[in-house]
């Protein structure tokens, strides 16, 4: 196998892991792995920079390579609309026991502040 093939070899499975790793929701695991994806792809640059022809097979590797990482890269679009969406339902129920919002007569939005409970402790 040459070297080009190899980096696309690790290369597709850096992707397939980067895959995995969105589905199961691993941050951790996603966080540490565009260092090695940079390092592959500067490498493949760099061999192809090199005089050496190209290899039977590279072309098909590198098409299935674009596949894999645009698959990944809306797998981690949605994964993050997702969050987004989640974290403005609990903005939004945070909100809610603090205040309500409710409409004047003109028909504009107004907050309408929770009442503040004193506390009074008698002995």
């Amino acid at each position: 196998m040459t070297d080009e093939m190899q980096i696309l070899h690790r290369l597709s499975r850096l992707l397939e892991d980067e895959a995995n790793a969105i589905r199961a929701g691993d941050l951790q695991k996603l966080a540490l792995m565009p260092q090695e994806k940079v390092a592959l792809v500067a490498a493949l640059e760099a061999r192809a920079q090199s005089p050496q022809p190209a290899q039977s097979g590279e072309a098909a590797a590198l098409a299935r390579l674009r596949q894999q990482a645009a698959a990944n890269q809306r797998q981690l679009g949605v994964t993050l609309k997702g969050m987004r969406s989640a974290l403005q339902r609990i903005d939004g129920l945070r909100r809610a026991g603090r205040s309500l919002q409710s409409y004047d007569a003109s028909g504009r939005p107004q907050m309408i502040g929770a009442p503040q409970g004193n506390l009074e402790r008698r002995a």
